[in-house]
């Protein structure tokens, strides 16, 4: 026992410091559970097929449990992304000063923030994460023409990988430039390219494989395969001059203090530049500049990818790269408690960001349950006849309502389930059972709906009793003006 304790003690130190470190930053998750948009749903099996992440359809109907559970798929995100680290410091050969920077700049960037918010997916999208890293150490660290085995595996985590959360495939190409970039040891231009294509090779396979694998998933769902990213890909239907400006504005935004919230020293990456410009330790500066720049901007490749914006939630690789570009500076001049300081100064800054930014769902929540139990209180004492679960309600329209905790810049947080995409009718009444408050039974015809708009059209929106009527048997409650024409 005390052999194999002092065999893995740098990789329990590491786990240890990447779990305190996740801890601290989404302790307020982890112990106050908090919905969110998308976690309104119990069973999101035909949703996910049908944006391609089967990989996740499976593994919650037959392993995890759906959609989530509080606190316990906190906890394995944490587990997950903390072993994530140790393979990433294992597949670098990163001595264990080096392994610990690098789990405090992990953590300290909180791009996971915007995945965590997700119970529904955080914690497979982290499995996924780890898939990738564990597919790396195998590329990385087990020669092809003696570890067959070993690069077949890493073939098949590539595919469970995507099959979890596409955006994941970026991650083994950060793992892979950083191996060059913080080697002390002489870099061949042609040893680069090799690796780097044959890893390209490997991800376009596992690519390959696993959309062969996504068409036969129609045959057993009802949710047909549909491939997401596919349909995002802005080039088709726009013009390149305007795809390029809205990648160059999307990317700038993490440099010029606009970025998503809790994101913002993202730019504090830049100072590897000038650490290889400067530093006696690199050699081969200009390639090591070209490794670092690539390194940089490699978390926006769906950005270029798909010609614009991309949610903070795609940027999977940002705290890989934000990591292991501080590794550089910390090569280039051995200053391990400056950048231990420096990475738990940052881990402070993010738990006080994220822990508003959940602060804010949470109180979101509690406004919107308050709202959801006024409804039906109104409803119930405008027409004494409405019968929970029986009488068909239809809700349309969006609330405009901006809580004292709502962050502007911080996308999907804080916002209210009243006031998303308009007024959604499905995700009003799932929220509302969820939350226990009514059993809801939906109007879906859509000639009842058209004559709710045009009955509706002129009537206040609620508070007001005139936004509660009913409208052909169908009780219609009109919560703001509607963002779409009537369907």
């Amino acid at each position: 026992m005390t052999e194999s304790f002092r065999k893995y003690q740098d990789d329990i130190m590491v786990f240890i410091t990447a779990v305190i470190s996740l801890v601290i930053v989404y302790g307020y998750e982890l112990t106050h559970f908090t919905m969110s948009v998308d976690e309104e749903f119990y069973d999101n099996y035909e949703q996910t097929v049908a944006l391609g992440r089967w990989g996740h359809a499976l593994i919650r109907k037959f392993i995890l449990p759906e959609p989530y559970a509080p606190f316990f798929t906190t906890l394995l995100s944490i587990f997950f992304l903390s072993l994530s680290v140790v393979v990433a410091s294992k597949t670098l050969k990163l001595q264990t000063k080096e392994s610990v920077v690098l789990a405090l700049f992990f953590v300290a960037m909180p791009q996971f923030a915007y995945q965590m918010q997700f119970s529904n997916q955080s914690d497979t999208v982290s499995l996924g994460i780890l898939s990738s890293c564990l597919a790396t150490f195998f590329f990385i660290c087990k020669p092809l023409k003696k570890h067959t085995f070993n690069h077949t595996c890493a073939f098949f985590l590539l595919v469970l990988s995507l099959s979890i959360y596409q955006s994941i495939v970026v991650i083994p190409l950060a793992l892979i430039i950083a191996s060059f970039l913080i080697s002390f040891e002489r870099i061949e231009v042609s040893h680069i390219l090799k690796r780097t294509s044959l890893l390209l090779l490997f991800i376009i396979l596992s690519f390959i494989a696993y959309e062969l694998i996504s068409k036969l998933f129609p045959k057993s769902s009802d949710a047909g395969f549909n491939s997401y990213y596919s349909s995002q890909i802005r080039w088709l239907n726009q013009g390149i001059y305007k795809c390029l400006d809205d990648v160059y504005i999307s990317v700038k935004s993490f440099f010029d203090g606009k970025s998503p919230y809790a994101l913002n020293y993202y730019m504090l990456a830049l100072l590897s530049l000038p650490c290889i410009l400067f530093s006696g330790v690199f050699k081969q500066k200009s390639l090591r500049i070209i490794l670092a720049v690539a390194l940089l901007f490699l978390p926006f490749s769906f950005n270029l990818a798909l010609g614009g914006y991309q949610p903070a939630r795609v940027l999977v690789a940002m705290s890989f790269s934000f990591s292991l570009l501080a590794l550089v500076v910390l090569r280039s001049f051995d200053k391990v408690k400056v950048m231990v300081g420096a990475g738990l100064l940052l881990v402070l800054c993010s738990s006080a960001n994220v822990s508003r930014m959940f602060y804010s769902d949470y109180m979101s929540q509690q406004a919107d349950i308050a709202l959801a139990n006024k409804i039906m209180n109104d409803i119930h004492l405008l027409y004494p006849s409405y019968v929970d679960g029986v009488t068909p309600i239809y809700f349309f329209g969006g609330l405009y309502r901006k809580d004292a905790w709502f962050i502007d810049n911080a996308e999907t947080f804080g916002v209210s389930f009243f006031t998303w995409g308009g007024g959604d009718n499905k995700r009003i009444r799932n929220f509302m059972a969820v939350n226990s408050i009514a059993r809801i039974k939906t109007e879906s015809d859509i000639n009842a709906i058209r004559s709710i708009f045009r009955e509706m059209k002129d009537s206040p929106a609620y508070p007001s009793i005139s936004a509660i009527k009913m409208v052909d048997g169908v009780m219609a409650v009109k919560l703001g003006d509607p963002w779409t024409a009537a369907p």
